[in-house]
């Protein structure tokens, strides 16, 4: 037996022992420890093999919505049991957890990306990172993800961590910038364009974002 499936067999022991898992049955158990596709090998590595589980759930949430994200319907997605998605995620709101986790850590990577070594830089990188993922190439995709792992947030407790990433987003240097006031408002203004975008996607087509997002740049230095 591999170190991992020793370590996993003990957290469904502490798990069933605390009665926090009663619906793990059996066959879910065994099937997470034979299960290849889950298993960290050689060829997919432990967060290569969590990255498509969390592909499957955005998946499943983009074709049914948030009441048909289940963990059945994820595993099924995935190709693989629902005891090899237990495996990784032991719930679905760890499932959720993890799907913020991941956005919130993306659109951090991409603010970086737009990083400019002076004071005051965070709101032009804000103003970028928001447009590119809204001028992406397929832009469905992209607000789409956004959309769904929000919609699946409707747990105040599950929310808090995203609410928590937006206070930050919103108020991240401005006692840097030369107008904390306009910066911010900048901020606030993609925003909405993201919202719009989300709402009605013929609202602001390509050509319109461009303008926006122009303009908006030319309000901060």
């Amino acid at each position: 037996m591999k170190p991992d499936q020793k370590a996993y067999l003990h957290m469904v022991f502490v798990l069933e022992r605390t009665g926090s898992r009663a619906a793990f049955r059996a066959e879910d158990r065994w099937s997470a420890l034979t299960d290849w596709r889950t298993e960290p090998s050689g060829r997919y590595s432990r967060a290569m093999v969590r990255d498509r589980l969390l592909d499957s759930a955005e998946a499943v949430l983009a074709e049914r919505g948030t009441h048909g994200l289940t963990l059945a319907a994820v595993a099924a997605h995935a190709g693989v049991s629902k005891g090899g998605l237990l495996y990784h995620y032991a719930s679905k709101d760890a499932l959720i957890t993890a799907l913020i986790e991941r956005l919130i850590a993306d659109f951090d990577q991409l603010i970086a990306s737009f990083r400019l070594e002076r004071p005051g830089w965070y709101t032009r990188a804000y103003i970028e990172a928001t447009f590119t993922v809204l001028a992406e190439k397929d832009v469905d995709l992209a607000r789409r993800r956004w959309a769904a792992v929000c919609a699946a947030s409707t747990d105040p407790a599950l929310r808090e961590p995203l609410a928590r990433a937006q206070r930050r987003w919103l108020s991240e240097g401005l006692d840097e910038e030369p107008d904390p006031d306009l910066s911010q408002l900048a901020r606030l203004a993609a925003d909405g364009v993201w919202e719009a975008a989300e709402l009605d996607a013929k609202l602001v087509g390509p050509d319109r974002l461009a303008a926006l997002r122009k303009r908006l740049l030319a309000l901060v230095p």
